[in-house]
């Protein structure tokens, strides 16, 4: 028996259903590749692998530090640029290794935070904290003190570019994933921690309990309208996901008979590994180096925002509904693969956020960006050519992707969205349909 929606015809729920498996079996249909050789595995170890060269750049200092987040930059931008899309299906002999890749993030954050740490000290404190450079001096002959003798606010500034390239691993892309792993305790912790070096430790409880729940309606902040740009949504975003955070941890205390304000609230004791690592930071570096560690933090907490603002831009969705795979944009982009660790076969993700990265399918016939993540990132930060781009794709997905209380919230959308586009397209779906005159 199908399920029945209005005037007859089937639901949206039995339609996003039926969509999702067609779209399932298109996929399955794919010749799927079984993969066992050396590069299948270590293309995903390209990120910790920036993190070690962050660590090798804080240590050697001057411009080295400045150039790791210039390399950072440029590997993913013209990654998304010349290597083209990959959409094949694969299957992992050892996924065991992914595992490892991912826990070996958070160990890779604490040897940059405390290189970090001990490169600011010597703004205020010269000297050799916690015996670092003696015991890289033994292993490697590197006179790690004799190159920061020199260090001004350029070195210091680069040193916290240099954290963000270690930390942003751990918050956004590892730490997203492993707080999805949600019933696997240590893997939820190793998560929230590569988080709690960027301040950002709501994200563990807001994203997988919040915005999966709710992405692509008005209750979800981390969702961008029509016509908002960034520079107005990352305010909202992250002031909205704070507060939706408390509120969903707070009620899970009343509900387990806990104190919303004590130790069984995941959020507090979250803030409080966080006021850990601060307090770490200045008895380190001073009041310099917890400012520098916040910069590092907001820089992260940009990058997360900029992939929160293009990955769901402007798609709609009625409550009622689940979430289904139009509700994202998707990208099979090849380099957005590998440094995502998957996260940009976002439809699926969200489509089912329990399936590890490994095992994301590439949803070819899904919503997709112009462009890798990289890209898409650069042009969010210039409006009118981000609006450019993406107006025409909101277009098609209101005639070819939403179901019918969906086009009526996009409609609703565009009249709202500032962009004439939008606009004219919203008043040209309210036209009365007039019959093409006799012959």
């Amino acid at each position: 028996m199908r399920e029945e929606g209005h005037e007859g015809r089937p639901s949206a729920a039995a339609q996003g259903l039926v969509s999702f498996r067609r779209m399932t079996m298109t996929i399955t249909a794919t010749t799927a590749i079984k993969e066992g050789h050396f590069w299948a595995y270590a293309r995903f170890y390209i990120l910790p692998a920036l993190g070690l060269l962050a660590c090798a750049a804080l240590i050697v200092g001057g411009a080295a530090m400045w150039q790791i987040a210039l390399l950072f930059l440029a590997v993913f931008f013209l990654g998304d640029l010349v290597l083209g899309n990959d959409d094949r299906e694969y299957h992992y002999a050892h996924p065991w290794i992914f595992y490892a890749m991912m826990y070996s993030v958070v160990p890779i954050i604490l040897v940059a935070f405390a290189l970090f740490c001990w490169v600011v000290r010597q703004a205020t404190a010269p000297g050799d904290f916690l015996g670092i450079a003696a015991l890289v001096q033994s292993l490697t002959g590197f006179d790690m003190i004799a190159a920061h003798a020199s260090d001004g606010a350029l070195e210091y500034l680069g040193a916290t570019a240099a954290l963000a390239v270690a930390t942003v691993n751990g918050a956004i892309v590892i730490g997203h994933e492993l707080t999805h792993r949600t019933e696997q305790p240590f893997s939820f912790f190793m998560g929230r921690l590569g988080e709690a070096f960027s301040m950002m430790t709501y994200f563990s409880i807001e994203h997988p309990y919040g915005h999966h729940a709710t992405v692509g309606t008005d209750a979800d902040p981390a969702t961008a309208v029509r016509g908002e740009s960034f520079y107005h949504f990352v305010w909202r975003s992250i002031i909205g996901q704070y507060r939706n955070c408390w509120h969903l941890e707070a009620d899970r205390c009343r509900k387990i008979g806990a104190a919303p304000y004590g130790w069984r609230n995941r959020l507090v004791r979250s803030y409080a590994m966080e006021a850990a690592i601060v307090l770490f930071a200045f008895w380190a570096a001073g009041i310099l180096g917890v400012v520098l560690f916040l910069i590092n933090a907001l820089a992260v907490h940009v990058i997360l925002e900029l992939a929160n603002y293009t990955e769901h831009y402007g798609l709609v969705r009625d409550p009622v509904d689940p979430v289904q795979p139009r509700h994202s944009w998707n990208t099979n982009n090849r380099a957005t693969y590998w440094y995502t660790v998957g996260i940009g076969r976002h439809s699926h993700h969200h489509a089912d956020a329990s399936v590890e990265f490994w095992n994301l399918k590439p949803f070819r016939d899904a919503p997709m960006y112009a462009t890798g993540y990289i890209t898409a990132f650069l042009m969010a930060l210039v409006p009118p050519l981000w609006q450019r781009v993406m107006t025409p794709k909101l277009i098609e997905w209101d005639r070819h992707w939403a179901n019918e209380r969906e086009r009526e919230l996009a409609r609703q959308a565009n009249l709202h969205s500032g962009i004439p586009q939008l606009i004219d397209a919203a008043r040209e779906s309210v036209k009365p349909h007039t019959p093409a005159p006799a012959v």
